[in-house]
């Protein structure tokens, strides 16, 4: 079902520009480089995803799974140099936090 609704957005994504009047589209090679690789990562997340549900518990496997936004503060913290604040790093902390109270 997940991939069919990631499927679903792309075409949505694609073919709706496509449709308004005046729109022009001239992909360069690193568009198709990107398309390609995002599909590629998150066909696998998903495919990981549903592994770590047959292997674990379902209210496990979906905690820890949705803890990505920490890495995606850390990726911007690094590349875009984006800051740490008091805010950020308790958040951080306290959803640490409860993946360790989970797994007890």
């Amino acid at each position: 079902m997940l991939l069919s609704l990631m499927g679903s957005s792309a075409i949505v994504l694609i073919f709706v520009p496509f449709l308004t009047k005046g729109f022009s589209f001239h992909p360069r090679e690193v568009c198709y480089l990107c398309a390609v690789g995002s599909g590629i990562v998150a066909t696998m997340a998903s495919l990981f995803f549903y592994f770590a549900l047959a292997k674990g518990e379902a209210t496990s496997v979906v905690v820890i799974s949705s803890l990505y936004p920490i890495v995606t503060f850390i990726l911007a913290a690094i590349f875009l140099a984006e800051s740490f604040t008091i805010k950020k790093i308790a958040g951080m902390a306290l959803a640490i936090a409860g993946i360790i109270l989970l797994s007890i």
